[in-house]
C-alpha cells in the first residue's frame, strides 16, 4: 500500500464564486473537484490499509491517495480517492463486478455489513466521465450512514479512480446534488509531473478520528495487527 505516489496539486487557487465545488485537486492523470466543504485530511491512519480502494479483483494494485472530510464529529461527512491497478469498463458487466466488489471490500477488508441498494451505470453527459455507482447503507448504533461508490471508466489509462462517500443518512437528500456534480468533474488530464502538497496543505483537514466510516478502518487496522 502506498500514497500520494504521483503527489496531489491544487490546479487551482480559488473556486468559482458561490459554487458547490471546491478547487480541482489532481492525483496522476486525473482530477476532481471535492464539494467546498470538504477538506484534505492527515493520512497516517491509513497507512497499511486498502481503505476505499475497491477492486474486483483481490490482487490488484491499489492506492488511497486522499482522505477528505467536512467536520470532526459523527455527523461529519467523508470523502475517499483511490486508483486502482487495471481497466474498467462503465458497462452491466462492470456495475455488476463492481457491485459485488463493494460488499466484499466493506465486509472483508473494513468489517462493515454494507446493505446494497442499487447499482448503476451513469453515461457520460456534458462531459463527465462514465462511470458505475453503488448506493448502499451501513447500520450502526445510534446511525445509519449512506454510502456511495463510484468506479470510473479507465479511458485508456492501465489504472482507474474510485471514490467514496460516506455520510449520515439525514444528510444524503441534501448533499446528493454536490456528490453527483463532484463525481460528475472527474477528469483525465495531461502525464506531466505534479509537486507534492506541503505537510502544512495536508494539515488543513479537519480531525476525522469521529467520522464512523474512518474509525472502522483504524479498528479494522489494528485488529489485523493483533
Amino acid at each position: 500500500m502506498h500514497f500520494g505516489a504521483v503527489g496531489w496539486s491544487f490546479l487551482t487557487l480559488f473556486g468559482a464564486v458561490d459554487s458547490p465545488l471546491g478547487s480541482p485537486l489532481r492525483f496522476g492523470v486525473y482530477s476532481i473537484r471535492p464539494p467546498a466543504a470538504f477538506r484534505l485530511s492527515q493520512m497516517e491512519a491509513f497507512v497499511g490499509t486498502r481503505a476505499g480502494a475497491v477492486s474486483a479483483a483481490a490482487d490488484d494494485a491499489r492506492s488511497l491517495e486522499a482522505a477528505l472530510v467536512d467536520g470532526a464529529d459523527s455527523e461529519s461527512s467523508s470523502m475517499l480517492i483511490s486508483t486502482v491497478e487495471g481497466t474498467f469498463s462503465a458497462a452491466p458487466s462492470g456495475r455488476d463486478d463492481l457491485a459485488a466488489a463493494v460488499l466484499r471490500h466493506f465486509s472483508d477488508e473494513l468489517g462493515l455489513k454494507l446493505s446494497l441498494e442499487r447499482a448503476d451505470l451513469v453515461s457520460q453527459a456534458l462531459g463527465a466521465a462514465p462511470r458505475v455507482e453503488v448506493l448502499g447503507s451501513i447500520r450502526q448504533p445510534g446511525q445509519v450512514r449512506r454510502v456511495v461508490v463510484a468506479a470510473f471508466e479507465s479511458s485508456g489509462s492501465l489504472r482507474h479512480p474510485v471514490v467514496i462517500f460516506s455520510l449520515p443518512s439525514g444528510r444524503y437528500e441534501e448533499l446528493k446534488p454536490v456528490i453527483r456534480a463532484s463525481l460528475d468533474s472527474l477528469r483525465r488530464e495531461g502525464t506531466g509531473p505534479v509537486p507534492l502538497l506541503s505537510q502544512t496543505t495536508l494539515g488543513l483537514g479537519a480531525a476525522f478520528l469521529a467520522v464512523l466510516l474512518l474509525v472502522a478502518l483504524r479498528r479494522k487496522k489494528k485488529a489485523l495487527q493483533s
